[in-house]
C-alpha cells in the first residue's frame, strides 16, 4: 500500500509537470502581436473589468484599424470594446458574441460587414481561438469546425503543443516575456494605424440596378445566427462598412440586402454622402486599400459616435468612477495617437506641428552646411518647438555606416546621405520616430 508521503510526492510531481507543460505549450504558441495585435486585443479583453462594456465592435482587421473603442470613449462617453482578430471569420465572430456574453453585456453591437463575402484560411481561426478560454463556447466552438474540414484534427485545439511544437527555431524574447506581461490593452481592441496612402477613392454612389455580390456559404449562415443571437439576448445590432477601395456597390448591395430582409440597420461609410459628411480624403485618412490610418478612424469613430447616442440609449460613462480605468488608459492610448500622426507625416513642416515636448530630437547631419541650407523658417519651427535638439556626428566607419546617431547606451544607424533626425519618447524608452530629408528636396519630403 502507497504511504501517504510517497502519495502526496507523486501528486507534487504530476502538479509541477503540468504547470511545465502548461508554460512550455505557453511558449511555443505564436504571439499573434504583429500588425494587427490579435493576440493582444483577445488577452486585454479578459482583463476589462465584468459588465463595462456597453457597445461590442465586432469583425476583422477593418474592426481592428477602423472602429476605435477609445474615440467613441474620448468623444462621447461610451463604453466599448473591439473583439477584432485579423481576417476573421464570422463563424469565428459568433462564438466571440457567445464568449462576451460570458463576461459582459453589451447593449449594441456593431459589425463590420467585410468578411460576408470571403472565405478564410485556418490561420484566421487560429488567431480568432488559439487565446480565448477554455469553455463550452470554446468546446463547441473548434469541436464544429473541425467537423467541418476533416483534414483539421481537434487534438491540435485542445493540446496547442502538437501543432506549435517545431517553433523552437522561430521563438523571439516577446514568447518568453509573455508570461509574464501585463496583459491589459489600453486600446481597447483597436491598433493605432499610421501611414498613407496613394490612392484615389471617393466613396461609391447608390447602384440598387447592381447585382447584388454572392456570400460565402459560412459566413452566410453564421451572420444569420448573429442577428438571431442578438435578438434572443436583447442586443441592438448595427452592421457598418468601414472606408474601403476596393468595396463597390455589388458588396453595398448584398450588405444592403441582408439589412432589408432582417430588418437590421446598416451604415455604409463608402457612401459618398457620408464620406463627403465626415470630411473624409482616403489618400490622408487611410493607410492603405484597406485600412484606415487614425485620422481617418477619428473621423469615423465620430461619425459613429453620434449615430450610436443618437438611435441607442447608451450612457456617457466620462466621470463615472466605475469606468476610471477608461480615463487611465486613454492617456496611454492619446500618446499613441500622437505617434501614429508622427509616423504619418511625409511633409517636414507638418511633421514638426507633430513633435511635442515629451519627446527628444536628435539630429545629425554630414556637414552642418546642410542644417543651414534649410529654409529659415523651418529651422526656426524646429527650434521653436520646445525639444531638446542636440547636433551628433559620430564616425562609425568601422561598421560601413557613414553616420551614427547614438541614444543614451544605443546607437541608431544612418543609411542615407543627408539630415537625420531621429525622435525618441523618454517615457517609453524608445525611438518613436526616424526621418531623413535633404535641405534641396521640394517641400522637403521626408525620407522613413
Amino acid at each position: 500500500m502507497m504511504k501517504k508521503s510517497e502519495w502526496i510526492r507523486g501528486v507534487c510531481f504530476l502538479a509541477v509537470l503540468a504547470a511545465l507543460f502548461q508554460i512550455l505549450t505557453t511558449v511555443l504558441k505564436p504571439k499573434w502581436y504583429g500588425t494587427w495585435q490579435s493576440t493582444r486585443i483577445v488577452d486585454g479583453f479578459y482583463e476589462m473589468e465584468q459588465d463595462t462594456i456597453d457597445v461590442a465592435l465586432l469583425g476583422s482587421s477593418q474592426t481592428i484599424m477602423g472602429l476605435s473603442a477609445m474615440e467613441l470613449y474620448r468623444q462621447y462617453g461610451i463604453s466599448a470594446y473591439g473583439f477584432g482578430t485579423e481576417e476573421q471569420p464570422l463563424f469565428a465572430t459568433y462564438y466571440w458574441l457567445l464568449e462576451i456574453l460570458r463576461y459582459q453585456k453589451p447593449s449594441v453591437a456593431v459589425l463590420d460587414i467585410n468578411e460576408l463575402i470571403h472565405a478564410s484560411g485556418e490561420p484566421a481561426y487560429r488567431k480568432a481561438f488559439d487565446y480565448m478560454r477554455w469553455s463550452e463556447v470554446k468546446w463547441e466552438a473548434v469541436k464544429i469546425h473541425c467537423e467541418k474540414d476533416g483534414e483539421l484534427s481537434l487534438s491540435g485545439y485542445i493540446f496547442p503543443i502538437l501543432e506549435y511544437h517545431s517553433r523552437w527555431d522561430e521563438l523571439e524574447e516577446e514568447d518568453i516575456s509573455y508570461l509574464y506581461t501585463d496583459k491589459k490593452d489600453p486600446y481597447l481592441g483597436f491598433v493605432v494605424p499610421a501611414g498613407s496612402c496613394e490612392i484615389s477613392y471617393n466613396g461609391i454612389p447608390r447602384r440598387p440596378d447592381k447585382e447584388p455580390d454572392p456570400a460565402d456559404p459560412e459566413a452566410w449562415e453564421y451572420l444569420l445566427k448573429i442577428i438571431e443571437l442578438c435578438r434572443e439576448e436583447g442586443i441592438e445590432l448595427l452592421l457598418v462598412k468601414t472606408p474601403r477601395a476596393g468595396w463597390n456597390a455589388a458588396k453595398h448591395n448584398l450588405a444592403a440586402q441582408v439589412a432589408e430582409d432582417w430588418d437590421v440597420p446598416f451604415l455604409d461609410f463608402n457612401d459618398v454622402d457620408i464620406m463627403e459628411a465626415m470630411e473624409f480624403d482616403y489618400p490622408l485618412d487611410a493607410r492603405d486599400g484597406s485600412h484606415l490610418n487614425i485620422y481617418g478612424a477619428e473621423k469615423v469613430g465620430a461619425y459613429l459616435g453620434d449615430y450610436l447616442v443618437t438611435h441607442y440609449d447608451l450612457k456617457d460613462r466620462r466621470g463615472d468612477a466605475a469606468y476610471g480605468h477608461l480615463e487611465e488608459m486613454l492617456v496611454l492610448y492619446q500618446m499613441q495617437v500622437e505617434e501614429a500622426k508622427l509616423n504619418s507625416c511625409d511633409v517636414f513642416s507638418d511633421w514638426l506641428k507633430c513633435l511635442n515636448s515629451r519627446y527628444t530630437v536628435f539630429l545629425a547631419a554630414e556637414c552642418f552646411g546642410e542644417w543651414e541650407e534649410l529654409p529659415r523658417e523651418t529651422r526656426s519651427a524646429l527650434e521653436e518647438t520646445g525639444v531638446a535638439v542636440e547636433i551628433l556626428k559620430t564616425r562609425a566607419e568601422e561598421e560601413g555606416l557613414p553616420w551614427a546617431i547614438r541614444l543614451y547606451a544605443r546607437e541608431h544607424d544612418v543609411h542615407k546621405e543627408g539630415i537625420h533626425l531621429v525622435v525618441y519618447d523618454p517615457l517609453g524608452d524608445e525611438v518613436v520616430d526616424s526621418v531623413w530629408l535633404d535641405a534641396e528636396t521640394p517641400d522637403l519630403v521626408l525620407g522613413r
